[in-house]
């Protein structure tokens, strides 16, 4: 986490995480090719420096739409993402058991897929979340 939290400050936190959707996609998908020890490694420490910087960013931005109460926005953040790692798992587990051991990971690819399209398309929509650099949103006072 702390090499993605110093590239979201250097390149921005959209880039940082949608860099971490594609590392999902790259190793979901890259399963289904994989044939050696050593390919299977290298896609767990992508995915595993990736993975990171998604939680990392969700964590921030979440705290973010939560302007003090970054304890709740966190323990929020983090239930969601058990739930997901869970979802997930389940529909690895039966597409692969469905499937066969390597053609069941598209599956999770796919999904994966669609969730970094759906963060693409959110990030374009509200530009001003890519940039860690940038200040938390001011609170309008009445």
């Amino acid at each position: 986490m702390p090499a993605m939290a110093f590239a979201a400050l250097r390149w921005g936190r959209g880039t940082v995480f949608l860099a971490g959707g594609a590392a999902s996609v790259a190793y979901y998908g890259g399963l289904v090719v994989v044939t050696t020890p050593g390919q299977l490694l290298l896609l767990q420490i992508g995915y595993a420096l990736f993975g990171a910087a998604t939680v990392m960013v969700g964590i921030d931005l979440a705290q973010r739409l939560m302007v003090g109460r970054a304890g709740r926005a966190t323990s929020i953040y983090l239930s969601h993402e058990n739930v997901a790692a869970i979802n997930g798992s389940l529909v690895a587990t039966v597409s692969v058991a469905t499937l066969g051991p390597q053609v069941g990971f598209l599956v999770p690819a796919t999904l994966c897929l669609v969730a970094l399209a759906s963060a693409t398309w959110a990030f374009t929509r509200h530009p001003e979340a890519f940039d860690l650099r940038r200040g938390p949103p001011r609170v309008r006072r009445p």
